[in-house]
C-alpha cells in the first residue's frame, strides 16, 4: 500500500472543504491534499451549462442578507439580484385545471401565515409536532373566517403547504417534524430568494479561492484535490508522531498531521460508525444520531416554446381528492411518475427561456432514486 505524508488531508471538495484548503493555502500550509470522493467538486452546489446560460442542479437561492456569509462574500461584487420569485403568492391550480379564486386563495395563505409566525410564541413549550400544530389550528382558523363554506377547499391548500414545509425542512411528512424546533430557525433577515445574476451558484466556490474578480489572485485549490477517492477509514489516534491515516477504498492511504472532515450530516449518519478508528466520543456519535436529515430534488423541464402568461413567476398545484385516489403509487415501490404528480407543490420559472423547475419533497426524491439508480 503507498502512503503518501502530508501536513493535512480534507476530506470532501464541497464549499466547506474548499474553504478550509483556500484558507490553509494563504497561512502558507501548501502540503495538503483534498480527497473527493465524486468527479467533481462543489458538493451540493453543481452548477452545469444549459443552452447560453446555466442551471443550478443544486443550491440556487441566497437566503436571506443580514448574517448571511454568501450574501457578504458576493453582495460587494454586485453578483445577486432579486429572483422575483414569488411562491406563496402564484397563482393556485387544481388537478382539473381550475385557477382558485384569487381573494379566497389570499384568504388562506393569509391564515397559513399568520399561524406560521404566530409559530414564534405558541411553540416554545409544544411537545406536539409541527403537523399537529398547524392542523389543529388552521381548522379553527378556518371555520372562524368561513364557517362550514370551502373546508374541500382549505384542505387541499393545507395538504399544499404541507409539502411546501416538507420541501423546507426535508422531512418526509410534517408530523416527524419538531414543532418546537421552528422556533428554533434563525432566518437571515433581508430578501430570502436572491438570485445569481450570472454563472450560478459556482460563483460561490470561485469566491471561495479567490478566482472572482480577478482571477491572477486565485489560490490555487483545484490542484490539491484528488477525484474518485472515497475515504472508507480514519485512524486519528495512537500513531506514532500524533500522525494521522485516511485510508480510501482504492487502496491509496494518506499520512497527515491533521485530517479536516467536512463531508455532509447524510454520510457521517451512515458511515460515522464504522469511519473512525478510535470511534468518535459519545457525545459527538449522539449528535450525529440526534439530528435528523431529508432528501429534497427538483426537475427541469424545457418546452418548445413558452405557454404560460408573461407575469407568472410560477403557479402551485392543489390535488383534489378524487385525483389524489387516480394518481396514487401502488404496490409496494409505485410507480415514480404517479408519486411525482401527487407529492411536487408546484412549477417556478427558472429564468431560462420555456423552462421550469419543479421542488420535489423526501418521499417522492427516495422513489425516484430508487428508481433510476
Amino acid at each position: 500500500m503507498l502512503m503518501d505524508e502530508l501536513q493535512v488531508v480534507v476530506v470532501g471538495a464541497g464549499a466547506a472543504g474548499l474553504a478550509a484548503a483556500a484558507r490553509l493555502r494563504e497561512r502558507g500550509v501548501m502540503d495538503i491534499v483534498i480527497l473527493e470522493a465524486e468527479e467533481r467538486l462543489g458538493g451540493r452546489i453543481h452548477t452545469v451549462p444549459f443552452e447560453d446560460a446555466v442551471l443550478d442542479l443544486g443550491a440556487q437561492w441566497v437566503h436571506g442578507e443580514v448574517g448571511n456569509v454568501v450574501y457578504s462574500m458576493a453582495n460587494k461584487y454586485g453578483l445577486l439580484t432579486a429572483s422575483g420569485t414569488e411562491m406563496l403568492e402564484s397563482p393556485y391550480i387544481d388537478s382539473t385545471g381550475k385557477i382558485i379564486d384569487k381573494e379566497i386563495t389570499e384568504k388562506i395563505i393569509g391564515i397559513l401565515s399568520l399561524i406560521h409566525k404566530a409559530g414564534d410564541t405558541m411553540l416554545k413549550d409544544f411537545k406536539g409536532s409541527l403537523g399537529e400544530y398547524y392542523t389543529t389550528v388552521f381548522q379553527k382558523k378556518m371555520e372562524e373566517e368561513f364557517s362550514t363554506s370551502h373546508s374541500t377547499l382549505g384542505r387541499y391548500f393545507l395538504d399544499w403547504f404541507q409539502k411546501f414545509e416538507n420541501n423546507i425542512d426535508g422531512s418526509d411528512s410534517w408530523f416527524e417534524t419538531s414543532g418546537r424546533g421552528l422556533t428554533e430557525y434563525w432566518e437571515c433577515e433581508g430578501n430570502l430568494l436572491l438570485a445569481w445574476k450570472s454563472g450560478g451558484y459556482q460563483k460561490v466556490l470561485d469566491l471561495l479561492m479567490h478566482k472572482y474578480p480577478d482571477k491572477k489572485m486565485e489560490v490555487p485549490v483545484d490542484c490539491h484535490i484528488k477525484y474518485e477517492k472515497e475515504v472508507t477509514y480514519i485512524i486519528w489516534k495512537n500513531l506514532p508522531g500524533d500522525k494521522v491515516t485516511v485510508e480510501c477504498s482504492d487502496g491509496s492511504s494518506y499520512t497527515a498531521d491533521h485530517v479536516i472532515v467536512t463531508v455532509s450530516l447524510g454520510v457521517l449518519k451512515e458511515k460515522a460508525w464504522s469511519m473512525f478508528y478510535p470511534a468518535l466520543p459519545p457525545r459527538k456519535l449522539n449528535a450525529i444520531k440526534g439530528l435528523a436529515i431529508g432528501c429534497v430534488n427538483k426537475i427541469y423541464l424545457k418546452f418548445p416554446y413558452r405557454w404560460w402568461p408573461e407575469p407568472y413567476s410560477g403557479f402551485s398545484f392543489l390535488w383534489t381528492d378524487e385525483d389524489k385516489q387516480t394518481f396514487k403509487p401502488s404496490g409496494s415501490t409505485g410507480c415514480w411518475w404517479k408519486a411525482l404528480a401527487t407529492r411536487h407543490i408546484g412549477v417556478l420559472f427558472c429564468g431560462q427561456p420555456a423552462s421550469c423547475v419543479m421542488w420535489l419533497d423526501s418521499r417522492t426524491s427516495i422513489t425516484l432514486h430508487g428508481t433510476f439508480i
